[in-house]
């Protein structure tokens, strides 16, 4: 029967083969294909508010600096080419040495409207309407200990009524009116809980139909690289999206949704030291929170790569604050052998996991698994993903669960893969009694269509060779 359902499976797959132009399609490495709708089975929480809709909501965009050259246009760029500038601001954590630009000052000075600056060495925005809508954490290079570490201390620039943030680098650029556009894609996908997340499109890249069929970056893939360290692979591809698509990993350099999810999980200003495996940690405790993440359907914002990034600073690294930070990422992520105490999670503190969903939940919905450190889905991990209802409703956001959460059942990925490719074929497994009739109904057809295929295959490639015969010699 098992042989039976991976023939089901394999003929459904070549069956759902998309075409160049098709809409919602992605490819793994395995052809391009259809994307089921996540939300077929359940549905997460709506958005509780209209305020994506509006022209006035705020929107914070979150910057780890350190030393780079490229900070002051990123701030202008973003300013300038905002539907709304006013309801821009900046949360910059800065870490400079005192010969570099500062990332304010030279904004302002780059418009052609220079900060003027006091007896006492700090600066008042003077003509400069950037100014004032830009706050800083200035730390000394010397201070650096890495992106993480830099990055934790960005919760202490998002205020309580800053509507939406966003983590990007210093080193960005964005498509004209990327406040609107963005807006519009989170509100697409509705959901309260969404975050557009994936590595941002070449900068160079913005504004094109990237292979003419808006391919876009998503993140399906992860590998281990040390103790409690797991790193994102390079980005996989989808294309025509007529919304976000829904994706197994979080991305640092880009992250987008609303506040809360900074409020609630802000990064963990202690795992010094660490830049590969920050994005795995976290983003399993953003998914345990109740967070969804999206790829982006279009380019809004992109980044410069390689040598043209325009950073010219390297953290001090500890071996002392690297082990500590390991420590706490296998604690976190549950690693063979690693510390489970209390006392061990009790120092973890708001940086721990949430209890909307599991861990396990995560490994096997993002594709890896922690706890016996290997992947243990050898297939893409983006294929026939859906929407995991959350286990728990509690109080810790500010904004409670308005839809009641319904229990989860451990996720048969097998099973789950069964029904994906099944929905392609508009049928739906059910449930107790329907279930099997629709299955047998639905197995029985596929068999007999794929003979039916098998005789056309062999009937054509029979009359090729009579054709050929006519011009042997």
């Amino acid at each position: 029967m098992s042989a039976l359902w991976l023939v089901l499976v394999h003929i459904v797959r070549v069956l759902a083969e998309a075409g160049w132009n098709d809409p919602d399609i992605c490819n793994g490495g395995e052809g391009w294909k259809k994307i089921p709708d996540p939300y077929k089975v359940h549905h997460p929480p709506k958005p509780y508010d209209n305020k994506w809709q509006s022209d006035d909501a705020s929107l914070v965009v979150l910057i780890a600096s350190l030393r780079e050259t490229r900070c002051p246009d990123t701030l202008i760029s973003m300013y300038t080419k905002a539907t709304n500038p006013n309801r821009i601001f900046f949360g910059i954590v800065q870490q400079n040495d005192a010969s570099d630009v500062d990332c304010q000052v030279g904004a302002c000075e780059k418009m052609g409207t220079p900060a003027v600056k006091q007896d006492d060495g700090s600066y008042v925005a003077g003509d400069c309407k950037l100014f004032n809508q830009v706050r800083m954490y200035r730390m000394k290079a010397s201070e650096a200990r890495g992106p993480v570490f830099a990055r934790g201390h960005q919760q202490t620039l998002v205020e309580p009524e800053d509507d939406f943030c966003m983590q990007i680098d210093a080193h960005t650029d964005v498509v004209q009116d990327w406040d609107r556009k963005i807006l519009d894609q989170w509100g697409s996908v509705d959901n309260e809980y969404a975050i557009l997340t994936s590595y941002p499109t070449n900068v160079h890249d913005l504004g094109h139909n990237s292979n003419r069929h808006w391919e876009m970056p998503i993140l399906c893939k992860s590998a281990i690289i040390g103790p409690g360290l797991i790193r994102n692979h390079q980005a996989s591809a989808c294309a025509n999206l007529r919304k976000p698509v829904i994706s197994p990993l979080w991305a640092a350099g880009l992250s987008f949704g609303n506040c809360h999810h900074e409020r609630n999980v802000p990064n963990d200003k202690n795992l010094k030291g660490v830049f590969m495996g920050e994005e795995f940690a976290r983003g399993a405790r953003l998914w345990t929170f109740g967070y969804d993440f999206y790829a982006p359907s279009r380019p809004v914002v992109g980044t410069y790569y390689g040598g043209e990034k325009g950073g010219s600073g390297h953290y001090g690294n500890d071996p002392g604050d690297s082990e500590t930070s390991k420590k706490r990422l296998t604690t976190l992520l549950n690693w063979p052998n690693s510390d489970q105490s209390p006392k061990a999670h009790a120092d973890l503190g708001k940086y721990d996991l949430g209890k909307r969903r599991t861990l396990d939940q995560y490994n096997q919905f993002s594709g890896m698994d922690t706890q016996k450190r290997g992947n243990f889905i050898k297939n893409w991990a983006c294929e026939n993903l859906t929407f995991v209802p959350w286990n728990t409703d509690d109080a810790y956001s500010e904004y409670p669960a308005k839809e009641p959460a319904e229990p989860v059942a451990r996720i048969d990925f097998v099973k789950a893969s069964i029904k994906g490719e099944l929905d392609y074929l508009g049928l739906k497994s059910g449930d107790q009694e329907n279930g099997v009739s629709i299955l047998k109904l639905a197995s029985f057809s596929l068999l007999l269509f794929s003979c039916l295929l098998a005789v056309a295959w062999k009937f054509n490639l029979l009359r090729k060779k009579q054709d050929h015969s006519k011009y042997s010699v």
